[in-house]
């Protein structure tokens, strides 16, 4: 299985996504010659170890969740902060 990565996204993120399990972030990292600390880039595809834990994996992809904790760029801070639209509030 193949795995793209989405924004804001890191080995641990995508670990816990696919293979339902931290640890699998490990064998990412292995298999595609990274280390557990490398920025990933968007849009970029990543060779996806065997999945550890069937209900975790199944948990996120049941319910579409993404998670992507890595910590923005300076562009990111400035895009919210500075360009981002005015929000309405109810």
């Amino acid at each position: 299985m193949q795995v793209e990565i989405k924004d804001n996204q890191s080995l641990l993120d995508i670990a816990i996504q696919y293979c339902g399990s931290a640890e699998a972030a490990y064998q990412f990292a292995v298999l595609n010659g990274l280390s557990v600390t490398d920025d990933l880039q968007k849009g970029n595809v990543l060779a996806a170890p065997a999945v550890v834990n069937v209900d975790i994996a199944r948990y996120y992809a049941n319910r579409a969740l993404t998670p992507a904790t890595a910590e923005p760029g300076v562009d990111d801070y400035y895009r919210l902060f500075f360009i981002a639209a005015p929000i309405e509030l109810p």
